[in-house]
């Protein structure tokens, strides 16, 4: 084999599961990992780089911990944790998360260039919960495996009770399907889709198969197809796996915008749902408390009326 056909496929490789923009990866002792605690690596402007300090809340440690798939967490400088130095440029500063349930930390405001000098010890660290986003999963709920960072990996999904995979095939599978499960996850983005994301396990089930977004509403991936009451005919061989990415053309979802998804019900037809009933409820109050007394005054049995079969008359 050649040494041009070597470089090819490095090349194609290193674009199947290479670097996107908004991935999040922890530092801690010299090398980088998908875990609980350490010094935040964003993937920012093609480069991997810190989070500068030390203003960093409570909600924007929740979100990075959202990102790894914790349930939230909190937050401290490099300086003050024993996770070593990590000797990165500072790619953003000044985060501000407004909302807790955002799942991506590009999801919220920051600054870039850093508005000022980060040293290495006013690096953001994160220590998050125990506790999985997946440990109380929904119906329809997608997750990646198996990646190096946050935002890569094989894809799985939440049916029937158990986890399992979507099935790959290049001739039904299209990007509209990738960028949904991306949206999902808080991204807005697939860099790349394929089956080159590992295999999944033998006794996992394969639920989704010829997944078309077409047209769908690219929030969520049950949108375009519930889950089954069977498995596909897929090989665990040929599932699907993603590079997600986030950039600042939108926004993905956030925690729980998938929640009820995977109902047969559409947003709109839940608050509608939620409306009626409210309308329902006044008009059961209006029939219980208001009707009796509009009946009695059309016949002249009114509040006065009432009252005066109720006085005493003496007798001359």
């Amino acid at each position: 084999m050649g040494i041009h056909t070597l470089m090819v496929i490095a090349l194609l490789a290193g674009c199947v599961q290479g670097d996107s923009e908004g991935g999040l990866r922890l530092f801690a002792n010299n090398r980088t990992y998908l875990g609980q605690n350490g010094i935040v690596q964003v993937y920012y402007s093609n480069q991997w780089g810190n989070i500068c300090g030390p203003s960093f809340g409570s909600t924007a440690a929740d979100v990075v911990c959202h990102q790894l798939g914790y349930t939230g967490g909190s937050s401290s400088t490099a300086g003050n944790s024993n996770f070593g130095m990590d000797t990165s440029n500072g790619v953003i500063s000044d985060v501000y998360c407004s909302w807790s349930d955002y799942l991506i930390i590009l999801q919220c405001d920051y600054q870039s260039p850093p508005s000022s000098t980060c040293n290495d010890e006013d690096d953001i660290t994160v220590h998050c919960y125990s506790t999985r986003i997946w440990n109380n999963p929904y119906s329809g709920m997608v997750r990646l495996v198996n990646g190096s960072y946050a935002g890569i990996g094989r894809v799985e999904v939440y049916c029937n009770g158990n986890w399992g995979l979507v099935c790959y095939d290049d001739n039904d599978f299209d990007s509209d399907a990738a960028t949904t499960v991306c949206n999902q996850l808080g991204y807005n983005t697939a860099d790349d889709y394929s089956n080159n994301y590992g295999n999944g396990s033998t006794n996992q089930p394969v639920w989704l198969q010829d997944v078309n977004c077409d047209g769908s509403d690219r929030s969520c991936l049950s949108s375009c197809q519930n889950c089954p009451s069977n498995e596909a005919d897929c090989s665990i061989y040929d599932v699907l796996g993603v590079t997600c990415a986030y950039d600042s053309s939108g926004s993905g979802s956030t925690r729980y915008t998938c929640e009820f998804a995977d109902s047969n019900l559409s947003v709109g037809a839940i608050v509608g749902i939620i409306i009626a009933s409210i309308i329902a409820c006044l008009v059961c109050t209006f029939i219980i408390a208001v009707l009796p007394f509009l009946i009695c005054c059309c016949f002249g049995v009114g509040i006065g009326a009432a009252a005066g079969s109720r006085r005493s008359y003496s007798t001359i």
